[in-house]
């Protein structure tokens, strides 16, 4: 009677292949070599000998790679910077060094601050080629800005005055952009609001509760000279991993979640800008913000208690979205009669809200964000 052949032993976690064929899969054909450039950039983990096949040593990630994989290639969609990616996989779980997400975000806020440098002048420098030189830098950028047109124009999502928007620029470039202190009027403060879209948040209600923007229009001005790069990378010199850690969940949140939530209110009132979310919607398109993200709430927690109990229970009520997702999936599985029965037992208004739900679930516009 024969022996009986030993069995062979388990991988204890994926090998390269598998990594390349779950990203395949997912739609990101990744090659060996790019895989070598992940492992030294961080990205992901390096593989561990576990055993020999004969002579053969076989080599594994840590479980759970494969998941980490996709996720890169998605975000790489987007952007390939090494610093955003760090950051991004690290708010979703994945085991980036949190030493190393410090260094990143310190990188990315020294980036935009170079962006800055190089975009707005001092008023003491040489003016920028192709600008006005008979006008402030600033000022001359700003208006240009404010008259583009096209794709690459920024976002236009309240009708504003050419003078008006190119004043309202200029404050986010003096403010955000070089942390400075200007004094503005009321008028040019409400501008700045109608910029960035979030002027509706004075008037509109989410179940009858709200405003959520009340007080002072130069409130919106403080808070973005007060967390402008110059102020989050002193703050983030001196941040510690216990701090970054007790951020993420938060910055997860506010990065993750509120673009979900944004589109999911946009349906449910049928106006993509509702309550002034409307510049959430799409910010899984815009990955740099992350690290500015998580220095913002790095400085929040340690500065404001206000705003830190804000952002508390602001990621408490997000924890529900992902059931709440889940129940918009199930609706869509039930047959067309039995959905037409549950409609028809709501108000009207009911019924409207829900219907426009439905047809922009249909359309996808939920998908992503439900790591929560």
């Amino acid at each position: 009677m024969n022996a009986a052949t030993p069995p062979v032993p388990r991988r204890p976690g994926p090998d390269s292949a598998d990594l390349l064929q779950a990203a395949r899969c997912a739609g990101y054909p990744f090659t060996d070599r790019q895989l070598e450039t992940l492992r030294t950039q961080g990205l992901i983990p390096r593989p561990h000998r576990v055993l020999n096949r004969g002579v053969t040593p076989v080599w594994v990630y840590p479980p759970g790679t494969e998941r980490q994989i996709v996720s890169l290639g998605r975000w790489r969609q987007r952007t390939k910077d090494p610093d955003v990616l760090r950051v991004l996989l690290w708010l979703e779980g994945f085991p980036i060094p949190t030493e190393a997400v410090e260094i990143a975000v310190l990188g990315c806020l020294l980036a935009v601050g170079a962006l800055e440098d190089r975009i707005t002048p001092s008023p003491d420098s040489a003016a920028a080629p192709g600008l006005d030189t008979g006008r402030d830098p600033i000022e001359s950028l700003a208006a240009e800005l404010a008259a583009k047109r096209g794709p690459k124009a920024l976002p236009r999502p309240i009708r504003q005055s050419a003078a008006e928007r190119a004043r309202a620029i200029e404050l986010m470039l003096r403010t955000f952009g070089r942390g400075e202190s200007v004094t503005v009027t009321d008028d040019e403060a409400f501008a700045l609001e109608r910029l960035l879209g979030v002027a509706p948040g004075r008037r509109h209600k989410v179940d009858g509760v709200g405003p959520w923007i009340t007080g002072s229009p130069h409130q919106l001005l403080d808070f973005v000279r007060t967390f402008a790069p110059p102020a989050l990378f002193k703050t983030m010199l001196t941040a510690t991993e216990a701090e970054l850690e007790e951020a993420r969940p938060f910055a997860h949140t506010l990065f993750d979640g509120m673009p979900l939530a944004a589109r999911l209110l946009g349906a449910i009132y049928g106006n993509d800008n509702y309550a002034g979310f409307g510049f959430l919607a799409n910010q899984e398109e815009r990955p740099f913000l992350a690290p500015l993200i998580l220095a913002v709430v790095v400085a929040v927690r340690r500065t404001d208690p206000r705003m830190t109990a804000n952002l508390t229970a602001l990621h408490s009520s997000m924890q529900a979205l992902p059931d709440t997702m889940a129940e918009i999936k199930n609706m869509l599985e039930m047959p067309q009669s039995q959905m037409d029965q549950n409609l028809a037992k709501q108000p009207a208004a009911v019924r409207r809200q829900l219907s426009r739900v439905i047809e922009a679930a249909l359309e996808g516009k939920f998908e992503g964000g439900l790591a929560l």
